[in-house]
C-alpha cells in the first residue's frame, strides 16, 4: 500500500513541489520508503504557517482503507484483463507497455509487462476522487531480456526473465496495450515472445461489467486480423 500511495503522489502535479523539497533534503533514495509519511507529517504540522491546498491535504492522507480489486478494466478504448483471467483464452488482454526515461545513449527505454492485479483507490473529500492502477510484472528491458530489430521492426521479450527494479504499479490511463506471440516452430526461441503493439482503438461500446465475453467478438476479430497480418509479413524465418 505504501508503494501504491507513493506512485500516486509522484504522478500528481499538485505534489511536485513537495517532491522537490523532499529530494533536496533527503535524496531520491528515500522516496519510496519515506516520502508518503513525510508528506502527511509536513502537511498536517500544526506548528507550520504554510498554507496547503485542500486537494493536497486529502491526497496526503492516503486512500481509504477499502480498496476495490478487479480482474478487468476498460480504459483508452481497450479491454484489459489480469494475466490469470487471460490465461488459456484465445485472446490475451494482459500485455502492457510504457515508455520510461532515456538511457545513457539517449534512447528511450520501453518497459513491457503483464497485468497481475487491477486496483481502484478512493480518496476522501469532495469531489469524489478515485484512481485505477495496474500492478504489473515487467520483463527485463536490458539487451538480455529485450531485443529490438529496427530493420524488420520486430521487438522480442524474454518472458522467463523478469525485472524487479522497476516500480510494479502504473496508472491505468498511462499504459498502452500489447500482445505477445510465441514461436511455435522454433525450439531455440521457446523463452522469447514477439511484441505486437495495438495500432488502433477498438470501436466504441457501452462499458459495463455485466456483459458476456461473446459480446466482444467484433473486437476479437479485429485484433486477430491484425495479429495475422503481423505474423505473415514480419515473422518469417528460414
Amino acid at each position: 500500500m505504501q508503494s501504491v500511495m507513493t506512485h500516486v503522489l509522484l504522478n500528481c502535479p499538485e505534489i511536485q513541489s513537495y517532491v522537490n523539497l523532499f529530494v533536496n533534503t533527503w535524496g531520491n533514495e528515500a522516496i519510496y520508503t519515506e516520502f508518503s509519511k513525510w508528506l502527511r507529517n509536513y502537511v498536517y504540522d500544526e506548528y507550520s504557517s504554510v498554507q496547503h491546498l485542500q486537494l493536497v491535504k486529502e491526497v496526503a492522507l492516503g486512500p481509504e482503507s477499502q480498496v476495490l480489486i478487479m480482474n478487468k478494466y476498460y480504459v483508452n478504448g481497450f479491454k484489459f484483463q489480469t494475466e490469470e483471467v487471460s490465461r488459456n483464452k484465445k485472446t490475451n488482454n494482459s500485455g502492457v507497455y510504457i515508455q520510461g526515461d532515456a538511457d545513457g545513449t539517449g534512447q528511450t527505454i520501453e518497459y513491457y509487462g503483464a497485468i497481475q492485479e487491477i486496483i481502484e483507490l478512493r480518496y476522501s473529500g469532495w469531489p469524489n476522487k478515485k484512481i485505477v492502477l495496474f500492478r504489473c510484472e515487467w520483463f527485463d528491458p536490458s539487451h538480455r531480456g529485450t531485443k529490438m530489430d529496427h530493420q524488420h521492426n520486430i521487438i522480442e521479450v524474454k518472458h522467463t526473465k523478469k525485472y524487479r527494479s522497476y516500480d510494479s504499479f502504473i496508472i491505468a490511463q498511462n499504459v498502452k496495450q500489447v500482445y505477445y506471440a510465441s514461436y511455435p516452430l522454433r525450439r531455440d526461441k521457446a523463452d522469447w515472445w514477439v511484441v505486437i503493439k495495438s495500432k488502433s482503438k477498438p470501436v466504441g461500446r457501452i462499458e459495463t461489467d455485466n456483459i458476456l465475453d461473446v459480446a466482444y467478438q467484433n473486437d476479437v476479430a479485429i485484433v486477430q486480423q491484425e495479429v495475422d497480418v503481423e505474423l505473415e509479413t514480419t515473422l518469417q524465418h528460414p
